[in-house]
C-alpha cells in the first residue's frame, strides 16, 4: 500500500506557543542585559566618585591643605579644586552660596546667621574676610569627570542648608588637612530610577556606598563627643 507523501499547510497551535515562548525569552534576556549594563555604569560611576573623594581625602593630609570636591548638578560634572586657606572664611561661604539657587542660597545663608559668634554691627576680629582663591587639580588620577549618559547627580544633603537637599547648580564638599571631611549625602540616579547613595564619615574620611536611596542619618552632621 502506497503511503501518500505528508503534506503541511502551516504551523499548529503547539509550535506557534512554543516559538513564542522562545521569542519572550529572548526579549526578557535581552531586557535584562540592557538592565545590567545601566547597573554597570551606575555602580562605576558611584566607585569612580568615591575613589576620587577618597583620593582627595587623603591629599588634604599628604599636602597639608584644604581641598574641595564640587559637584555641578546640572551637568553631571565634578572637579577638585585645592587652597593654601586652611578655614572657611564668611566670604567663602558666599562664594559656595553662589554657585545654588535662591532658595538654597537663602537657606544657608540663615544657617550661617543663626550659628554667628558676632552681632551683625559687631566687627570680625579676626579679620577673615580676604577672599579664598581656589585652583584646579588637575593629574593622572584627578581630573574634571563626567558622570555616564543617563546617570545624574539626584540630589545631596548638606548639614548647611537643614531645609531640604541641593538639587540643582552646585556644591562643594570641604577636606580639611586635619583629616576631616564635610559631611554630605550624594544621592545618584539613573533613567531607569536605578540609585546609589554615597555618604561620608566626617572624621575617618571614609566614603559608605549603598545599592539604594538611604534616609538622611538622625545624628547627620552632629559633632562627635568623647564619652567621660
Amino acid at each position: 500500500m502506497r503511503r501518500l507523501p505528508h503534506s503541511r499547510h502551516g504551523m499548529t497551535v503547539v509550535e506557534i506557543i512554543v516559538v513564542m515562548a522562545i521569542v519572550a525569552s529572548i526579549m526578557g534576556l535581552g531586557a535584562s542585559m540592557l538592565g545590567m549594563v545601566g547597573n554597570n555604569d551606575m555602580k562605576k560611576d558611584a566607585n569612580r566618585l568615591s575613589s576620587v573623594m577618597n583620593y582627595t581625602y587623603s591629599n588634604a593630609g599628604i599636602n597639608n591643605s584644604r581641598y574641595r570636591l564640587v559637584l555641578d548638578l546640572d551637568t553631571g560634572t565634578y572637579y577638585s579644586e585645592v587652597t593654601d586657606q586652611a578655614l572657611i572664611t564668611q566670604s567663602e561661604r558666599d562664594a559656595d552660596l553662589e554657585m545654588l539657587t535662591e532658595e538654597a542660597r537663602e537657606a544657608g545663608r540663615q544657617k550661617d546667621r543663626d550659628s554667628d559668634l558676632f552681632d551683625e554691627e559687631e566687627e570680625n576680629p579676626f579679620g577673615v574676610n580676604r577672599r579664598v582663591t581656589f585652583e584646579r587639580v588637575q593629574n593622572a588620577l584627578v581630573k574634571d569627570e563626567k558622570l555616564s549618559e543617563g546617570i545624574r547627580f539626584d540630589k545631596i544633603y548638606s548639614p548647611r542648608f537643614p531645609d531640604g537637599p541641593v538639587t540643582e547648580g552646585k556644591m562643594a564638599i570641604s577636606f580639611f588637612p586635619n583629616g576631616y571631611v564635610e559631611p554630605v549625602l550624594i544621592i545618584l540616579r539613573d533613567d531607569d530610577d536605578g540609585v546609589y547613595s554615597l555618604i561620608t564619615e566626617p572624621m575617618t574620611g571614609r566614603v559608605k556606598l549603598y545599592g539604594r536611596e538611604i534616609e538622611v542619618p538622625e545624628d547627620f552632621g552632629e559633632a562627635e563627643v568623647d564619652d567621660d
